[in-house]
């Protein structure tokens, strides 16, 4: 995903379109290496708020990476629809769970902070959702205090929600028999932090 990240600013800023091709396979490595990378398609055009491109027209270029996303995405699904003939149950995966599963995005924020939260079964804690609603209270805060340079705090965060909604949309069949949520997902959305 940081790789697809850092020539698609390239290819903002200088508009060459030889600059496509490392966003397109980086995307395409992201999004077959994990599902939840098929949000690379909102999140690379969402970063020329980051380099503030200038010349030909910034949103002419975004559109383009955001084409970029979809097609490997749309790569993704055939060949997923080649090997896996059944779907996930809707017990499983359902937009339901994200609401069910809110306390993920503080938790996994204090986690990051304050590594000493962790535990060997991911499970909620009080202390964690709280110091994590603290963070990114004040994360978003800092970052909406109208300076340009605070964007990329902004970018962060939208990167950490983005990555990790599609995760908490699924809900293991243990359940909090053994664990609340699956903590290895928020590897590649702490970047983002």
């Amino acid at each position: 995903s940081l790789a697809a990240l850092l020539p698609a600013h390239r290819y903002l800023i200088s508009g060459r379109t030889h600059w496509l091709a490392l966003p397109a396979l980086s995307t395409l490595l992201a999004v077959f290496s994990k599902e939840s990378g098929v949000v690379l398609a909102a999140l690379l055009p969402a970063s020329w708020l980051l380099v503030r491109a200038r010349g030909a027209n910034p949103t002419q270029r975004a559109g383009m990476l955001a084409l970029v996303g979809i097609v490997c995405a749309a790569v993704l699904m055939l060949a997923r629809a080649q090997v896996i003939q059944g779907t996930t149950s809707a017990q499983q995966f359902d937009a339901v769970h994200l609401i069910t599963s809110w306390r993920v995005l503080p938790e996994m924020t204090a986690k990051f902070a304050l590594p000493w939260l962790l535990q060997p079964l991911a499970g909620f804690m009080m202390q964690a959702t709280v110091t994590g609603l603290l963070l990114l209270g004040a994360l978003t805060w800092y970052g909406l205090r109208g300076r340009t340079d605070h964007h990329a705090m902004l970018f962060g965060l939208v990167w950490f929600a983005a990555l990790t909604l599609p995760g908490m949309m699924y809900r293991h069949p243990s359940g909090s028999v053994a664990y609340d949520y699956l903590e290895h997902r928020s590897y590649a959305p702490a970047m983002g932090l």
